[in-house]
């Protein structure tokens, strides 16, 4: 049953119940023209119920059109390729992209039915190669999410329905107040602001001989975890101090982000303890901390002290309940902590990965290039919620 006979359904039946209350309200006897259309509403709205039991509630409801998931924030573990299913064949989900990429460039289809199938709908692309189904790049992000060290700390994901995406953000929290019985209950300015995503674009491409393509054992997993993790490192390098012109804005380069600077040496946490309050200042929870290797390891080797005592510092309860992250992406110079769920970023779901045998030098070389272009952006909604340590030595 379609959802156009459903909404008739939900009219028909307000209407019958609007008539009703109405008679109701008048307190009087329905007029032979209300028991007419009482009369006539209740066998349609009958007849609409009896299919549905005649059909069964499943099949009715298979037919209602899916509310669509823009704007939909995914955090680490939900899925990007899940808010797009549907909208092409479920049997495509189980893709390979190496798998195809070999059978297409090699024609060697062993293990890969599926793949061989999909590129009977494969579009061929200017450069005399192919773009991958849609499912499979799809999927791509979602590995690169996964990968990624600010998504696990917290930072969502929004899908980009278009090139812009504009979001409200609360700039200013309303106030409260206690009030008597009766008495005029005071008006409070709340500050929205807006926070504006554009399309930005990120490209990678990846050359591989086509002897490797051919004879790799690992190739179901070599040329996706190639893309994937190119793209975590980037979105992770640009959600941290990413400069916002071209690009995602990152935190470090945010304006309004809480400063510990000047930290020095690090002897103890007390540093890490003041960004932790800074954020709390402004009614901010920090939930991990990001920092480079060399700072990871000073931080490992603190000691007490006390008379050469060797004995390990124990991090006080502040820190030690943040999440640690350690990634390259964060200079030795600095480290982020923050409430990672006031980063956003925005992607597009048009990822274009394309896979050619002849661009550039490919063809006189024998090689396979495979590139990846994905546009999106990210920014911190409230800098306040994030203090950047900088000065570490």
């Amino acid at each position: 049953m379609s959802a156009t006979i459903y909404n008739d359904l939900v009219t028909k039946q307000a209407t019958l119940t609007g008539i009703v209350a109405k008679i109701a309200a008048e307190d009087r006897a329905a007029t032979d023209e209300e028991k007419s259309q009482l009369d006539t509403l209740k066998s349609e709205v009958d007849a609409i119920k009896s299919g549905w039991e005649s059909n069964g509630r499943r099949a009715f409801l298979a037919g209602l059109q899916k509310p669509e998931k823009s704007n939909l924030v995914l955090k680490a573990g939900d899925s990007f390729a899940d808010q797009f299913k549907g909208q092409y064949p479920s049997e495509l989900e189980g893709l390979n992209l190496g798998l195809l990429v070999r059978g297409v460039v090699t024609g060697e289809w062993s293990g890969a039915k599926l793949e061989r199938k999909a590129t009977l709908s494969t579009n061929l692309s200017s450069a005399g190669g192919f773009l991958v189904p849609e499912p499979l790049a799809n999927r791509l992000i979602d590995l690169a999410r996964n990968r990624s060290f600010v998504v696990a700390a917290g930072a969502g994901t929004v899908p980009m329905t278009s090139s812009t995406l504009d979001i409200a953000k609360l700039l200013s929290d309303p106030t409260v107040a206690w009030t008597a019985e009766n008495a005029l209950i005071g008006e409070s300015d709340v500050t929205f602001g807006r926070a504006s995503f554009r399309a930005n674009k990120l490209a990678c491409v990846v050359r591989m001989s086509s002897e490797l393509l051919e004879d790799a054992a690992n190739v179901q997993t070599a040329v996706e975890n190639a893309l994937a993790s190119a793209i975590a490192l980037e979105l992770d390098r640009t959600a941290i101090v990413g400069t916002g012109a071209g690009q995602p804005l990152g935190v470090v380069n945010a304006s309004g982000v809480n400063a510990v600077s000047g930290v020095g040496t690090l002897g103890d946490f007390d540093d890490f303890i003041d960004a932790v309050f800074a954020c709390k200042t402004y009614n901010y929870n920090p939930s991990a901390a990001l920092y480079s290797p060399a700072t990871g390891k000073k931080l490992a080797k603190l000691v007490t002290g006390l008379a050469s005592d060797l004995t390990k510092l124990v991090p006080p309860k502040d820190f030690a309940d943040l999440n640690k992250f350690v990634t390259n992406q964060v200079g030795d110079t600095v480290a982020i902590v923050g409430q990672w769920d006031q980063y956003l970023i925005g992607l597009r779901s048009q990822i274009r990965i394309e896979v050619s045998r002849e661009a550039d030098t490919a063809f006189m070389r024998d090689q396979v290039l495979i590139k990846a272009v994905w546009r999106g952006d990210g920014m911190p909604l409230n800098p306040r919620a994030f203090a950047v340590l900088s000065g570490i030595s």
